[in-house]
């Protein structure tokens, strides 16, 4: 076996809890990753709402005209297909604004700071707001204590704990993100069938 691998192997050995924590570490990074990279594709969304919603806005103002002059079915379809589009449109936006926003698993927090040993919470430091915390000086003096106190195993603990919670904001941010692109896909949808009705009433009045 190569020497690099007899010093791994040595390494996990001897110190198992080094590999926890980089284990942790590593999950807690990926996660971390995976979080950024959907607030990334939701903003992108946000900003095709906006781009799709600008265009068309100009094309209904420039053909306004054409309304009163187009033939029934036409403008029920305008109609339809815009108002379904709009419905789309706001849905969209707000399951995409929902995935973006700041959030924290309460349910989550409270079932872990129950858990014993209870984790000392040095990884995400407690705010003012939370439990005890009145002011900024308790919080400082929280995380100080929860750092000063900080053992191998608690580490692991914690990293543990943050991990899960983690996972649970990934999953809420996807799961709401997911929503937000299939009422996308439908505006789009809606908006292409839109403009095809809007093409087809201004080629009859031409």
């Amino acid at each position: 076996m190569p020497s690099g691998g007899r010093t791994i192997i040595a390494r996990v050995a001897t110190n198992p809890e080094q590999l926890k924590r980089e284990f942790l570490t590593a999950a807690i990074t990926d996660l971390e990753g995976t979080i950024h990279a959907n607030d990334t594709k939701c903003s992108a969304a946000l900003v095709t709402h906006g781009l799709v919603f600008a265009g068309l806005v100009t094309v209904s103002a420039a053909a306004a005209h054409l309304y009163p002059q187009a033939d029934h079915t036409l403008r029920a379809l305008a109609l339809g297909l815009g108002g379904a589009g709009l419905v789309a449109f706001l849905v969209s936006i707000i399951c995409l604004l929902l995935a973006v926003m700041p959030y924290r698993p309460k349910k989550l927090d409270e079932l872990i700071d129950g858990r014993t040993p209870k984790p000392p919470g040095a990884f995400f430091p407690k705010v003012k707001g939370e439990q005890d915390i009145k002011s900024e000086q308790d919080a400082l003096e929280a995380q100080v204590k929860a750092v000063a106190g900080l053992t191998e195993k608690g580490a692991i603990n914690d990293l543990t704990c943050e991990s899960v919670k983690l996972a649970d904001i990934r999953d809420h941010e996807r799961t709401w993100a997911r929503r937000g692109y299939r009422a996308l896909i439908v505006e789009l949808v809606f908006a292409a069938g839109y403009l095809a009705v809007v093409a087809i009433a201004a080629r009859g009045t031409v």
